[in-house]
């Protein structure tokens, strides 16, 4: 599933240990759309959300679309955040991290599940990573990031 472009795409080996715990990430937005307001009440397996990890372990290829990078993750871990720590991701100010600007969609080879109230039904092969933990079932999952192009097409105007 790893999709090339341009004709090459460089593989970077990274085993990030990553960690759910909210106090290690930042985000770009703050007080009442950001930390302040989710990070109380969120449901877990989100973005804000206490980690729903379990102690199976996956291996993730996160596709950038330039680069392909590898992680290791717990099962339940939050999706943007794994992809945060890998490197393969940087939100900005423009991401919402409640679902719906759907700026960290991803592709996610046999699909994954959100959670929380604004999450679709049923397993999906495209999701929102915010609101997705890390499925489990397999030992290796590939990724890829989907940006406007992807989404769109040659519709943009």
């Amino acid at each position: 599933m790893v999709l090339e472009k341009m004709g090459a795409i460089r593989r970077k080996r990274m085993m990030p240990v990553c960690s759910a715990s909210t106090d290690q990430f930042t985000s770009p937005k703050t007080g009442a759309v950001g930390v302040e307001r989710f990070k109380l009440d969120a449901v877990p397996g989100t973005y804000w959300g206490a980690s729903q990890a379990v102690e199976e372990r996956v291996t993730l290829w996160l596709d950038t679309g330039t680069e392909v990078v590898q992680a290791s993750a717990q099962v339940g871990e939050n999706l943007l955040r794994v992809a945060e720590a890998a490197g393969a991701m940087v939100p900005d100010e423009d991401f919402c991290f409640e679902g719906t600007c759907s700026n960290c969609e991803m592709e996610v080879e046999g699909g994954a599940q959100e959670v929380g109230y604004r999450a679709e039904p049923g397993s999906l092969d495209v999701v929102r990573a915010c609101l997705c933990p890390v499925p489990g079932g397999q030992p290796e999952r590939t990724i890829k990031m989907l940006n406007e192009a992807d989404i769109w097409g040659d519709g943009v105007l």
